[in-house]
This record gives C-alpha cells, sequence and structure tokens, in this order.
C-alpha cells in the first residue's frame, strides 16, 4: 500500500519502532564506542534516551502530526544521555520547530523538514565533528530532500535514503583517526541506522500489535573495541543537566562553558535547556549554572573509571556502594568501588552527593542559609539499574554494600533493580552509615581486589557489620525529628536540657539515642566511653572519623582513641559526610570503630 503522506499516528509508530531497533543493538553500540571517548556507553546512551521517547509517545492521547513531533522532542531532551543521545534530541527538536502547526507532510515538504531539523543538531555543538551522527544525518537528509522531489512514497522514499545512510556510515570509519584505528565505524552513527532501520523494517513487513511486545534479544558478533588510552580522556566526567530558565540565551551561555571543558553540547530551547560538557569540576559547572535558572535534572559519569572497567579482562567480582559510604576518593579509586550518589537538596535545588556539590561547599551553603533545612534524596532504581547493568557486562558478580534499610529507601531501589537483571547481585543492608560503612568496605574491597568470590565477600562484610558500631555527637536533634528518625518527645527534651546527644544506630539499623552530655569535649569523651564497652579487652580495632567542620575534634579523637586502645588502628577520617550531616547538623561526629 502506497504511503503518500505522513501524520501523527504513522509518525508516532516510527519512533517507537526505531527505539526498539536501538534498544535491541545497545550492546553492539556499546562495544563499538571509540569517539569521543572509548568509555562504552553510547548504546546505553541512545537506548535510554529513545526509550524515554517511546514510553511517552505511548501516552499521547491527541494523534495531530505536531502534536506527536512536540512529545517525541520534549521527552527525547528530558531522557537525553550522552553525546549522541544530546544530538539526537536536539534533531528531535528541530523536527518538531520545523513541523509546526502542521496536520500532515508529503515526502517533499518532510524532505525539507528533516534537513532543517538537521541545522538544528549541527548548532547545538560548539565543535561540530565530521564522521559522527552529525555526517549521517545531513547525508540522509541531503538524500531525503532530493528524492522526495520526485518520489510521493514515503516506503519507497525511506528505503532510497538507506543507500547514502550507510553509505556515509560506512566512511565514519576513514574520517575519524580514532575510528581507522580501531576499524570501526561511529557508534552513534551506527545508533542512528539502526533506528532508520527500525522504521524501514517496520513500513515494510511490521504489524502494528509487536510495537507493544518486546523485541527477542538479537545475537550479535562479538567485537572488543582496545584502541585508546586513558590519557586520550581530556576531561574525566561526562556530565550533563536539564535547566529551566525563562529566557536562557544559547550562544552566551556556549561562550561561558567552553571554559569548562570540551564535547560541549547545548539542545532544547531557552526555556529549557540540556547541557552536555566533558569536565573535571562538575561541581564547579553546577555551580555556575544553578545562577541562570533551576536545574531539574543532572548526571555525571565517570569516564575514566567506565575506561578502566571497559579495557579489561572480565573480573570475578565488584564491589558498590551509594555515596553515604563515606570513604576517601583515593581508597575508592585503589580499591576500584562503584559508587551511586545519593542528591542533597537545598533550598529545593538538587545536587549530585559529593561530584555535582563538594562537601566544603555544602556546608559553606549550611553556614550562609542556617534558616535553610537541606534534605536527600534517595537514588532512584533506574540509577542502580545502568550501574548494576554496565557492570554486569564487565563482572561475574557484583556485591552492593547499602545505607541501613532503616534509614532510607536506597537498599529498596538496589533490590528493585538487581531483580530486573538477569545477573549475579547481591544487595547486602548493613545496618550501617558514612564510616560505618566505609570501614566494612576498604577490608571488604581489599579481599575482593585479591581475588575473594562473591560469597567469601558477602560472608566477611556480614561479619565485620556485626563487629562495627558508629557513634555520633551531633548539634541538634531537630533535623532527625524533620525527618521522622527521631521522635519529637526525645527531641523536645535534648533541647530543654541543651545537651549534646549521643547517637549510634539498632541492630535493625535505626537511629537511637545512647547518651547525651554537655558541651563538645564532654560529648566526644562520651564516645570513648561507649566503644571502650564495645571492644573486649586486649583487642584490636580500627576506627574512622568523620566530621563537619571540626577538626579539633578528629585530632583529639585520634589522641586520644590511641592512648586509651594500644591495638588500635585510625584507618582514616574524613572531611565530609554530607548526606548524614543534612540531617544532624554542622557540628557532627562521627566515630566507626571495627573490631578486626
Amino acid at each position: 500500500m502506497r504511503i503518500t503522506y505522513l501524520n501523527g499516528t504513522r509518525l508516532k509508530r516510527g519512533f517507537i519502532a526505531g527505539a526498539r531497533m536501538v534498544i535491541q543493538r545497545r550492546e553492539h553500540l556499546n562495544r563499538i564506542n571509540v569517539f569521543p571517548v572509548a568509555d562504552s556507553d553510547t548504546g546505553t546512551n541512545m537506548a535510554h534516551t529513545l526509550q524515554v521517547m517511546a514510553n511517552s509517545l505511548f501516552g499521547v492521547r491527541d494523534p495531530a502530526l505536531y502534536a506527536v513531533a512536540r512529545v517525541a522532542a520534549d521527552s527525547a531532551l528530558e531522557g537525553a544521555q550522552g553525546n549522541s543521545g544530546t544530538i539526537l534530541a536536539q534533531f528531535f527538536f528541530g523536527l518538531a520547530e520545523s513541523i509546526g502547526e502542521d496536520i500532515r507532510l508529503t515526502t517533499a515538504r518532510f524532505g525539507e523538514v528533516v534537513r532543517n531539523a538537521v541545522d538544528y543538531a549541527y548548532r547545538a555543538i560548539a565543535a561540530p565533528k565530521e564522521g559522527t551522527i552529525l555526517t549521517v544525518l545531513r547525508d540522509w537528509s541531503e538524500s531525503l530532500r532530493g528524492h522526495g522531489k520526485r518520489i510521493t512514497d514515503f516506503q519507497e522514499l525511506l528505503e532510497a535514503a538507506m543507500i547514502p545512510a550507510r553509505k556515509s556510515l560506512g566512511s565514519t570509519r576513514e574520517q575519524l583517526r580514532e575510528l581507522r584505528r580501531a576499524g570501526v565505524v561511529d557508534a552513534g552513527a551506527q545508533g542512528f541506522v539502526d533506528m532508520l532501520d527500525g522504521i524501514v523494517g517496520f513500513m515494510s513487513s511490521g504489524r502494528i500489535r509487536e510495537l507493544d511486545a518486546l523485541l527477542p534479544e538479537e545475537t550479535i558478533e562479538e567485537h572488543t573495541v582496545t584502541v585508546g588510552t586513558l590519557e586520550e580522556i581530556a576531561h574525566r566526567y561526562c556530565t550533563e543537566c536539564l535547566v529551566e530558565s525563562l529566557d536562557l540565551d544559547h550562544d552566551e551561555l556556549r561562550d561561558a562553558l567552553l571554559a569548562y571543558g570540551d564535547s560541549l553540547i547545548i539542545a532544547g530551547t531557552r526555556r529549557k535547556t540540556k547541557i552536555h560538557i566533558h569536565t573535571d569540576i562538575p561541581s564547579d559547572l553546577f555551580g555556575f549554572v544553578a545562577q541562570k535558572g533551576t536545574i531539574l535534572k543532572q548526571k555525571i559519569d565517570d569516564m575514566h573509571r567506565q575506561f578502566r572497567i571497559s579495557h579489561r579482562e572480565t573480573g570475578d567480582c565488584v564491589l558498590v556502594v551509594d555515596s553515604t559510604c563515606d570513604l576517601p576518593p583515593e581508597i575508592i579509586e585503589e580499591l576500584n568501588i562503584q559508587v551511586v550518589a545519593t542528591h542533597l537538596i537545598f533550598d529545593n535545588a538538587v545536587y549530585i552527593d559529593k561530584l555535582g556539590i563538594t562537601p566544603e561547599r555544602f556546608f559553606e551553603m549550611m553556614r550562609s542559609h542556617r534558616e535553610i533545612v537541606p534534605t536527600t534524596s534517595q537514588p532512584a532504581p533506574g540509577e542502580f539499574l545502568r550501574t548494576f547493568d554496565f557492570l554486569a557486562d564487565h563482572y561475574r558478580e557484583i556485591l552492593y554494600l547499602g545505607l541501613s534499610g532503616g534509614l532510607s529507601g536506597t537498599l529498596q531501589s538496589a533490590r528493585m533493580a538487581a531483580n530486573r537483571l538477569n545477573a549475579k547481585i547481591e544487595v547486602v543492608d548493613t545496618g550501617q552509615a558514612s564510616v560505618g560503612i566505609g570501614l566494612v568496605a576498604r577490608r571488604v574491597g581489599e579481599a575482593i581486589r585479591d581475588g575473594a568470590s562473591l560469597s567469601t565477600s558477602s560472608a566477611l562484610a556480614r561479619s565485620l557489620l556485626e563487629r562495627t558500631r558508629l557513634f555520633l555527637t551531633v548539634p541538634t536533634l531537630n533535623g532527625l525529628v524533620r525527618s521522622g528518625r527521631i521522635g519529637k518527645g526525645q527531641g523536645r527534651l535534648v533541647d530543654l536540657l541543651n545537651l549534646k546527644p549521643i547517637l549510634s544506630l539498632s541492630r535493625e539499623g535505626k537511629i537511637i539515642p545512647v547518651g547525651a552530655a554537655v558541651g563538645e569535649l564532654a560529648s566526644w569523651r562520651r564516645i570513648i566511653r561507649h566503644i571502650k564497652r564495645f571492644v573486649p579487652a586486649g583487642r584490636a580495632v580500627e576506627f574512622a572519623v568523620a566530621h563537619a567542620d571540626a577538626p579539633g575534634a578528629v585530632k583529639w579523637l585520634e589522641s586520644v582513641l590511641s592512648e586509651r586502645f594500644p591495638l588500635a588502628r585510625p584507618v582514616y577520617s574524613i572531611h565530609g559526610a554530607p548526606v548524614i550531616i543534612a540531617h544532624t547538623g554542622l557540628g557532627t561526629v562521627g566515630v566507626a570503630c571495627t573490631v578486626p
């Protein structure tokens, strides 16, 4: 049957069919991902972008062409991840803008609309590179515009345009040095051609009901790319955010953001803008962007870590924690511990813990705005799913040591993600927080580094957790009362008596008061007394200290612990623990101790 016009229903079905093909081909795209950095996530990013778009299109009530195009553009912008995902989102945005209020398109008009949309994609990029998805987009659009003037059937038009699209894809191998060296085509360009294949395949032989069914797994030939070095990744963090503003000037923004890194893409409108950039200082970047508008969403990927994992032999086991586990960055790096970030919320602005905002900046904001009470937000199941899915491609087993289930729903998010994957993942409720998790994670990380299996590592973690305690001295219970972690009655009594509460965690992982003292020094001494009761006489003990603006406490505690416990070993101290401090306030000091 000839298709002489494109309406909203046909556009919707085509987009969904194309998205499903990219999702099916995701792993292959990850394997050939070389440019701009070989971090093995192009397939994941494009699949996520198109999956968000497809899910939104399922709910479209208005079948008008312009309405479908607008939903596709808005949802792709919301879900855009990575270079290619953001470029695709901007292409869809250009498509919607060029369609305007049209209800249907002829082949000739479609060719013009697509060519205009490609111009939008080029304008979004600070330094466009040929030999990428951009080149294939342009060559495909030129073919559409040329053929559309004489071909009036959409199926025939799209099939004819596939020939130059595939030719353009093949030529990317020769246009970029990185691709030529690896012997692969550009992954983003391949993903776009895969999307076109899905659309053309559906038009020629697909059935409408198939769009509602999961596609079968495709058998893809293994292709491991080993080209590239860590040194070739100029900036460490792939950083993205969605910003809402009344009138954000993209040209001015582009000029300002180029000082923060490279691979800059600015997509969307002056009211809702998607920013993608590779940078070494995401916290500074977000600080600048927050002055221009409200940051709605943000994402930070550590490309150095992704590269190291992707370019190594498959490992036996890997350790994952969330960012409430307070460990020095050098220990996390040395032991290859993977971190899923919690979010900090301050005055309605959301920050990615420790990367999107440094602990020092967070505490400075708390000091300057004492009337504002910061809160936290657990990682969504999707964030754990993305981490577990990536790691499952490179490790046979995954162990997650999570924040106490008695304090947060973070553990449940991790379990939901683990249950969705066909991978060997064990989720352990530590019943701990902050340096209480950190001490255990360090020991387990060392064991995994030395070859311990999942079962051995899990058993070690559970054994250490039985012999680990965390004690906190906090300035007030107000934050914990507001969050529901401490009863109102306890909070009122402590405030009435002007006491410094001493807190610990119960065996169920809930915060419990274990004492109080008048004054900071007395509260630190009370912590020492609790540790003395916990540690059997003559036994060795390891300890770690976390503090917020209390360096004097650290020196005093380390000195007294070493004096009172001859076999004590200070493992580390950390100026941080933003998640804990958000609920307990500045001046909080935490000491964790483990009997090895």
